[in-house]
């Protein structure tokens, strides 16, 4: 992962407490944006905070609200944070989908944010990391992403976990 991250602008959506985009950090991201609900915000930020001595000094993380349901434009989210929405060369998404009811919401923010790049060219790709939890929600969710993206590949993992139920892919539209 370190060379799909290194010297790029990496958006994580649903960064919860902000161990994925600190990684991204840690792994060379010239800038990284967490995103999340308002109240947790907090917690994000005092890791990004007891973790700064591992990131260099010269990377930019920044934790910024992000609701699904009502996203800001991703030129509002990268605002004033070392990149513009065309520059934002990934998106992560980790976990994310383990309620039904925001899958909608999450396909949605990928729609907007992936076609706000795409209209300048940009084709970065989308990291999913997923954990198939309920029926519902992985078909929801799977369906979803291949009606979303063009492209779809499941990333081998058996090297560093054995599961049948967590799964990494790499999207593009």
């Amino acid at each position: 992962m370190k060379n799909q991250v290194r010297g790029k602008c990496v958006v994580e959506l649903g960064s919860g407490c902000g161990m994925v985009g600190i990684a991204a950090a840690m792994l060379g991201a010239r800038t990284t944006i967490l995103t999340d609900l308002n109240y947790t915000l907090p917690v994000m930020k005092a890791n990004v905070e007891q973790n700064m001595p591992n990131i260099h000094n010269k990377q930019i993380v920044e934790c910024v609200d992000c609701d699904w349901f009502n996203p800001p434009p991703l030129s509002e989210l990268v605002s004033g944070v070392g990149c513009d929405e065309y520059d934002v060369d990934v998106i992560l998404v980790a976990d994310c989908v383990w309620v039904e009811d925001l899958v909608t919401p999450l396909l949605r923010t990928l729609r907007l944010y992936t076609d706000e790049r795409a209209n300048d060219g940009n084709d970065g790709t989308v990291w999913i990391s997923y954990q198939q939890r309920g029926a519902r929600a992985h078909e929801l969710f799977w369906n979803g992403m291949h009606e979303l993206f063009s492209s779809v590949v499941e990333v081998d993992i058996s090297s560093l976990v054995q599961s049948s139920v967590l799964h990494i892919f790499a999207c593009r539209r």
